[in-house]
């Protein structure tokens, strides 16, 4: 091989990790920025993370366009009827008068899934990415979230999830719905892979600590979180299969280990998540709230119902635009403020977009969850298993709690996972599962 050769696929190497350190755990150092100046009572027109997650957006449309050959069809497809289907919604919230940036805006969030899966597709097919290569950006994402929650904890840098009523904090960081969720998204990759690809010492201390910092936030969906990436990796170990090569009697024994310290640790730090909850009234309200079925959002669903129900028909086929949709929510919300989302994802998207973009975004998502999670069922492909339960995850979020077809921040980690579904690769030739102490 020529100088020049071994120059030019040392670049690309380089370039490859630069991309997704860039996309994936370094993203989120906006997030410390921004709550670094909110704490110092330092603002901003523009937060670092709309600057930055903006920049994404654009990076990702210029990269799709590029690289439309090598992009999936099926999912170009998605991508142009979902990004004509919100067209109109612009154009109803000129007319009306509505705030046109806040439009554009709160549009990019929506679309970023799409737009930002098709930029990891052909970053996928350009550098020749692997399932292991994303997925271990995705891990490392919760450990810089995890990781920067308990230190800026340490150091007296609090922001209360609730207030002195409740436990909870997000440290330096200030969405908890979303750094939940994208913690946990990060987590469930931490704990597949550890069960099922590497087993090593540093990778458990490290998601015993992420996960510690995720049930510190004090959200129900931060015992989810937990409890879904123990499930997922003890499902995975007792159904699924690597793919790519044989499984030994020793490897066997090895994950059974795995999955049995993941299950011990996870344990562990739900019941402590769980007991300090449980200390506050207003938790432990929340807690039976969801053991009796309720409906944590039903004040905001029902003004979100009132303001669809008394505006015009038409917009429930063309949006209204979020500014405008968000304005009729305020209205008819006990508290007074301007603006205000329901915090259910459809609903925020039928009222801001209609019906057709409505569906297409969720059967985007749940046409995944289907697929994947019968190929683990029937193929028994672990990493199947992996995506279906990040997915369900995500779309579970996005139902309950929204912060999630709605958010940059834990979609850019789900864009990751469904990458990996669109290209088929889901393994490498460099599946080890060796004891490793010192990774």
């Amino acid at each position: 091989m020529s100088a020049l050769a071994v120059s030019t696929s040392v670049f690309k190497w380089q370039k490859k990790w630069l991309w997704l350190a860039t996309l994936l755990p370094l993203l989120f150092i906006s997030d410390i920025l921004y709550g670094g100046l909110e704490y110092y009572g330092i603002q901003f027109q523009v937060t670092p993370g709309v600057v930055l997650r903006g920049m994404v957006v654009l990076i990702a449309i210029y990269m799709t366009m590029h690289y439309w050959h090598l992009v999936d069809k099926p999912l170009l497809i998605w991508i142009t009827f979902m990004s004509l289907s919100v067209l109109p919604s612009i154009l109803v919230g000129i007319f009306r008068g509505g705030n046109f940036f806040y439009d554009v805006s709160a549009l990019s969030k929506v679309l970023y899934l799409p737009l930002v899966t098709g930029l990891f597709v052909a970053l996928v097919k350009v550098y020749d990415l692997r399932m292991d290569d994303i997925l271990r950006f995705i891990e490392y994402g919760a450990y810089v979230l995890g990781v920067s929650l308990l230190i800026s904890q340490k150091l007296g840098i609090q922001k209360q999830t609730y207030g002195d009523y409740a436990f909870g904090s997000t440290g330096i960081f200030y969405a908890q719905n979303d750094m939940t969720l994208a913690l946990g998204l990060g987590l469930l990759s931490g704990g597949y892979l550890f069960v099922m690809m590497r087993f090593s010492w540093l990778r458990l201390w490290l998601l015993a600590m992420s996960s510690f910092a995720c049930v510190q936030i004090g959200t129900r969906a931060s015992l989810a979180a937990v409890v879904g990436t123990a499930l997922t990796a003890i499902l995975c170990v007792i159904w699924g299969k690597t793919e790519g090569r044989g499984i030994g009697a020793a490897d066997r024994i090895k994950k059974w280990l795995a999955g049995f310290f993941m299950l011990v640790i996870m344990s562990g730090i739900l019941v402590y998540g769980l007991t300090k909850q449980q200390e506050f009234s207003y938790q432990q309200q929340k807690l039976e709230e969801v053991a009796s079925g309720d409906f944590p959002r039903l004040l905001l669903v029902l003004a979100g119902a009132e303001q669809i129900s008394n505006r015009a028909a038409i917009f429930d086929f063309v949006g209204e635009g979020a500014d405008a949709f968000q304005r009729g929510v305020a209205r008819y919300f006990p508290k007074a403020e301007k603006k205000r989302m329901v915090e259910v994802d459809w609903m925020d998207i039928f009222g801001g977009y209609g019906i057709g973009f409505t569906i297409l975004i969720h059967l985007f998502v749940v046409l995944v969850l289907l697929k994947s999670s019968l190929r683990f069922v029937i193929k028994r492909g672990s990493c199947y298993g992996l995506i279906a339960a990040a997915t369900l995850f995500y779309l579970g979020h996005s139902a309950i709690a929204g912060h999630a077809l709605t958010s940059p921040i834990p979609s850019t980690l789900m864009a990751g996972y469904l990458s990996i579904f669109f290209t088929n690769k889901v393994f490498s030739s460099s599946h080890d599962f060796n004891v490793n102490t010192s990774e």
